[in-house]
């Protein structure tokens, strides 16, 4: 369960990336498989690894086939739109503070290298 959560957070993350979309409630994703009985948990995992391979096999361009997957099997809908919803605000704002937290030090490390420089 471990790889198949770190597998769906990572999907999401190309989703975001490229579509500027994110997955509705992906927590929701994870705890609905983990609720499913032994038989029924690998059954849905197999399918959406096999959504995975069979893209990668292919010269299909449909990066989407993991989502319908999800959506069909996870969530009960046949409407990809149901589940894939605008990358969130928190989700932006944690790609600029994370910029943000590396790029001061910096900053100020430069700073204070030239402040030193010319006062010497």
């Amino acid at each position: 369960m471990h790889y198949f959560d770190m597998g769906i957070q990572e999907y999401n993350k190309y989703l975001k990336r490229h579509l500027k979309h994110q997955i509705r409630d992906i927590d929701k994703v994870f705890s609905k498989v983990s609720l499913l009985n032994k038989d029924a948990k690998t059954d849905v995992i197999q399918k959406v690894y096999k959504s995975f391979e069979n893209e990668t096999k292919t010269d299909d361009t449909d990066k989407l086939k993991p989502l319908r997957c999800i959506s069909s099997e996870l969530m009960k809908s046949e409407d990809i739109g149901s589940v894939l919803v605008p990358e969130s605000l928190n989700s932006q704002l944690k790609v600029i503070g994370t910029f943000l937290a590396a790029a001061i030090p910096i900053v100020i490390s430069i700073i204070t290298l030239v402040l030193t420089r010319v006062f010497h």
